[in-house]
């Protein structure tokens, strides 16, 4: 399976939740959830993991040199959080 859209993962809740859900509910289902996990996911060294999926954690991106492409000049690129996710799902 490739990349699906945000529709299709409605959808795919939608289908595999316990009970009847309308698009509105698994919308704003898939909605709280994301939200839970960005919220927790505001600090470095911050981690939400899924016992059966995988594990979204905070890392720090050190300061660094870059280029810009179109003229090729150096800029400085500063430091910045960033999230990583590591897979537990097997393939």
């Amino acid at each position: 399976m490739g990349k699906i859209s945000v529709g299709e993962f409605i959808e795919g809740v939608k289908k595999n939740y316990k009970e009847k859900l309308t698009t509105k509910e698994a919308t704003e289902l898939v909605a709280a959830v994301i939200e839970t996990i960005k919220e927790n996911l505001e600090t470095e060294g911050s981690s939400v993991g899924f016992s059966e999926f995988g594990v979204f954690k905070v890392t720090k991106r050190s300061a660094r040199k870059g280029r810009n492409p179109k003229t090729g000049e150096a800029v400085d690129v500063p430091e910045k959080l960033s999230i990583k996710f590591k897979s537990k799902v097997r393939q």
